[in-house]
């Protein structure tokens, strides 16, 4: 970059995943157009912003729905889960190929920053501390109450995916309620004391519980998604990734074997040479 008469900058906004731009003072211009070829032959959704509320906070998400969609038909809808669980989505500096395939491919999707996030004050972000689960979990599906009744989505095509910390809470879910027709578990924590000990985020248990594994080992089961598999349904996928240092690979097996074990309709997919 150059700061002698303004800045030049990679940028990637809703509707495109990246070019390159150029700002002096007021003027902001946008110097490539690298993807217009390939963009142009595909339909790039723009989605739209929601706001609900969730015991008694607002919560901000996001909804993209297919090319077709006009509103007199219903849709099958995903729920897609950010990681974190301290991070957050947003729309204004990304294109993300997740959403746009999956709408492009007939569904709903609907995304959003539950209590947990980051972006909306510390009290926010602080109130999943000790319970990832069910403070996360009433705010999603607060969110997925509001767009099944406002965007004309088929109330028994409701589907659920998510990596990482979304990982997590898809596990969650599904142990809780049967509200959805399938899930897809993607690198995710699934038991904490297990995650404690062989990925480089331990820290991160330490901070969010407040203990470790020797020292409340009870509590710390009870709050991970495994605790809840043998009330699990819904027919789930396992993803993971073998060079996964973040949440190692062992998560994922440990997910898939309970439930194979249970008879759950399951499948694993290890990615080989691929990381977090």
């Amino acid at each position: 970059f150059d700061v002698r008469e303004g800045v030049a900058f990679a940028r990637s906004e809703a509707d495109h995943p990246g070019d390159l731009f150029y700002t002096a003072g007021a003027e902001t211009r946008r110097l490539t157009r690298v993807n217009d070829a390939f963009l142009d032959a595909r339909s790039v959704g723009i989605p739209g912003e929601v706001r609900f509320e969730s015991d008694g906070h607002e919560i901000q998400g996001w909804v993209l729905t297919p090319p077709e969609y006009d509103g007199s038909e219903t849709h099958p809808l995903v729920v897609d889960v950010h990681g974190g669980p301290h991070a957050m989505w947003t729309t204004a500096g990304t294109t993300w190929h997740e959403f746009q395939a999956l709408a492009g491919a007939g569904y709903v999707v609907f995304w959003c920053n539950p209590r947990g996030s980051t972006g909306y004050g510390a009290a926010f972000a602080e109130a999943i501390e000790r319970d990832w689960g069910a403070v996360t979990a009433a705010d999603l599906l607060g969110g997925l109450d509001h767009v099944v009744d406002s965007f004309g989505v088929d109330p028994d095509e409701v589907y659920l995916t998510g990596g990482s910390f979304g990982g997590f809470m898809t596990a969650w879910l599904v142990g809780h309620t049967d509200r959805f027709r399938a899930a897809v578990a993607q690198r995710g924590v699934y038991d904490l004391a297990s995650f404690y000990g062989s990925t480089d985020a331990f820290k991160l248990v330490e901070g969010d519980f407040d203990t470790t594994p020797w020292e409340s080992p009870g509590f710390l089961h009870e709050q991970s998604p495994v605790a809840g598999v043998d009330a699990v349904e819904t027919p789930t996928l396992v993803l993971h990734a073998e060079n996964d240092y973040r949440v190692p690979v062992n998560n994922g097996e440990m997910l898939y074997l309970f439930l194979r074990k249970l008879g759950v309709d399951t499948r694993l997919v290890r990615y080989p040479r691929e990381g977090h």
